[in-house]
């Protein structure tokens, strides 16, 4: 037997440590005081009979194991008058430290208001005081399968800590490449997940995360978008850094979800908690088996997120990047980090040129070839060449090349000028800054008799206006292939001069120089 009782024991629990003891409390009830009793089973006797306080207690005291320190936290009356108490309803928190085997003296943590809106702090609360509990414990069958809500499942046999765990994950923009390269103006996503693994052993009765953002995001655009959790989905109204709400579980699981989403502005911490209440006690389920988020199964009830949008600060750099990771606690938990998720700044344009190309070409169909380049950014992801026909407007030839170089084909005696304009893996676009490269198609033998011509003879406007085809007040080259191939039209008075050069053709310029001046003409 561990003790007589004097009056009546309400409340016991027995919870465990990671050294394998076993905590057992209990209210004892007397002359309407109520008095929180402990006693500690080493695996061979029971330790002394501690009191560790003396009040009025609506609540179970809750044991924690935090740094190998044990604590017993509750929440009792502000008022010894049992009239009042029932009409209020007022409490404050207390908590208890167990060290050199010695309960310390209670240290009250906050006052909780009657007003059913505060209760919304209580995360807040149990965040405030320590970022990293332990899991409670209670006795479990070894034998029972994973829980289901709600159910209680406490049944005799030996003790075994039971527990959440939780796999986590971010998702942020995926952007191009393992850079994630993304534009400035990009309007960043990010979902923060969480999950109560299948094979927990408990469902999670909080989940705490933070996630530090990174110093290049403008705060002013924050804003949540939606929270996830189990099967129940939450559209946050637009515009909000901060948020509140309940979710009743009932009557499937005997708890209330409060949920407290905020942006501190100075620490740039984001921070969100989930914690189930108990509706009777105003506090945590004693009972490790019910909670908000079971262990998941096909259904998804294990699963969670809450997700938010923000944007890049206007003169962020080029090349910057943009880190995020969050921090997230299941019960208590040791905290685990998501993986970290990065953004790279690319909002350099790309830049291309069309290679220069021969005066003259011989053939209506020749290559053209360009380069590319986009720094240190994403890359270019396609060329766009356009094409100037006789001087007029500019069209596309070739659209979304990947390649460095195309075949033209063009008509004889046209003049073609050409440009490119370079995209990158993430839209940035190149400026068109004027012609790259300009040809104009010919007949070789009437290159060489133009130039033989010109060379020879002045070829003046008078009777000839019509062959001025660019009204520069002169006859040039491309003016006089022109002529030749429309030898038809062409006046007497030149026709007599080509008769004439073509009579003197061999004296003047004999087959070696033709071909050298052939070659001079296709030299770029």
């Amino acid at each position: 037997m561990l003790c007589d009782l004097d009056g009546i024991a309400t409340k016991l629990a027995l919870h465990s440590d990671s050294y394998k003891n076993v905590w057992l409390s209990w209210i004892q009830e007397k002359d309407e005081i109520h008095t929180l009793y402990s006693s500690t089973w080493d695996g061979t006797k029971w330790s002394q009979i501690t009191n560790i306080h003396d009040s009025w207690f609506y609540s179970e005291a809750t044991f924690l194991h935090v740094n190998d320190t044990p604590i017993y936290i509750w929440s009792q009356a502000t008022d010894n008058d049992l009239d009042l108490l029932k009409e209020s309803k007022e409490s404050r928190l207390f908590a208890s430290i167990y060290e050199k085997e010695i309960w310390s003296e209670p240290t009250s943590l906050v006052f909780e208001q009657p007003s059913q809106n505060k209760r919304k702090s209580i995360p807040s609360i149990l965040y405030d005081f320590k970022e990293n509990f332990p899991p409670p414990c209670c006795c479990k069958n070894p034998e029972a399968s994973s829980p289901d809500p709600p159910g209680n499942t406490r049944t005799n046999g030996p003790v075994q800590p039971v527990g959440s765990s939780d796999p986590n994950d971010k998702i942020a923009p995926s952007g191009f490449g393992n850079p994630g390269f993304i534009t400035k103006d990009t309007l960043l996503e990010y979902q923060v997940l969480f999950e109560n693994k299948p094979e927990a052993t408990a469902p999670a009765q909080q989940v705490i995360i933070t996630d530090i953002l990174d110093s290049d995001l403008d705060l002013e655009t924050f804003e949540l978008i939606e929270i996830a959790f189990a099967d129940k989905l939450i559209s946050v109204p637009e515009g909000l850094s901060h948020y509140e709400t309940t979710v009743d579980l009932r009557p499937d699981i005997p708890v209330i979800v409060e949920i407290v989403i905020d942006l501190n502005f100075e620490s740039r911490e984001l921070k969100a908690i989930f914690i189930a209440i108990d509706p009777e006690t105003g506090w945590m389920p004693e009972n490790p088996m019910i909670g908000l988020l079971f262990p998941n199964d096909d259904s998804g009830r294990g699963e969670g997120y809450f997700s938010y949008r923000i944007k890049m600060l206007e003169n962020i750099q080029s090349g910057a990047e943009i880190k995020n990771k969050a921090k997230i606690v299941f019960d208590w938990n040791d905290p685990i980090e998501t993986p970290m998720v990065i953004n790279t700044i690319d909002s350099e344009k790309p830049a291309s040129h069309v290679n220069t190309l021969p005066i003259f070409s011989e053939s209506a169909e020749f290559p053209i070839s360009w380069t590319q380049t986009d720094g240190n950014g994403s890359g270019v992801a396609y060329i766009d060449i356009y094409v100037s026909e006789n001087n007029d407007d500019y069209t596309i030839c070739f659209e979304n090349l990947t390649s460095t170089s195309a075949i033209f084909t063009g008509k004889m005696l046209h003049t073609y000028k050409f440009f490119s304009i370079a995209t990158d893996n993430v839209g940035n676009q190149e400026m068109n800054t004027g012609v790259d490269a300009e040809t104009f198609v010919y007949d070789l033998s009437d290159v060489i008799r133009a130039l033989m011509i010109l060379s020879n003879f002045k070829i003046t406007l008078e009777n000839n206006e019509a062959f001025d085809l660019n009204e520069d007040g002169k006859i040039d080259m491309h003016e006089v292939i022109h002529i030749l191939q429309k030898g038809s039209m062409i006046p007497a008075n030149v026709k007599r001069k080509i008769k004439i050069f073509k009579a003197a053709q061999s004296k003047i310029c004999p087959s070696a120089k033709i071909q050298r001046i052939h070659k001079i003409i296709l030299k770029p």
